[in-house]
């Protein structure tokens, strides 16, 4: 990856801090005139052949089923990762509710994404 002009998100998402460090480990650089508002805008620029960027699997997994004009690899060894949460105040009269609703979608998650290369 030494010398590629990395895509990324825009300064204000999570996941900027975690490609500049990355960038910095590989000896990448970040494309810093062509940020990305939504994943969606980074895959888009790939394909215009502006640049590389690293996707979450479950966005790719999700959103791309057929990736004209994109070439995917995964990397290994790269423990990149995003962590997904549920809250709720402690004596919400709800809680039973939203503990089901936590149950609910770790069920989905493992029956429907299992495939997505996901860890929970």
């Amino acid at each position: 990856m030494e010398g590629q002009n990395i895509l990324t998100l825009e300064k204000q998402y999570g996941s900027y801090q975690q490609m500049e460090i990355l960038c910095s480990e590989l000896g990448a650089t970040i494309a810093r005139d062509y940020e990305g508002s939504s994943l969606d805008a980074l895959r888009q620029m790939v394909i215009m052949q502006m640049g590389l960027t690293f996707l979450p699997s479950l966005y790719m997994y999700s959103e791309i089923h057929q990736p004209q004009g994109l070439v995917v690899r995964d990397i290994e060894d790269l423990n990149l990762h995003r962590t997904h949460v549920l809250a709720w105040r402690q004596n919400s009269p709800n809680r039973g509710f939203y503990r089901q609703l936590a149950e609910l979608i770790r069920s989905l998650v493992k029956t429907n994404l299992a495939e997505a290369k996901l860890s929970f």
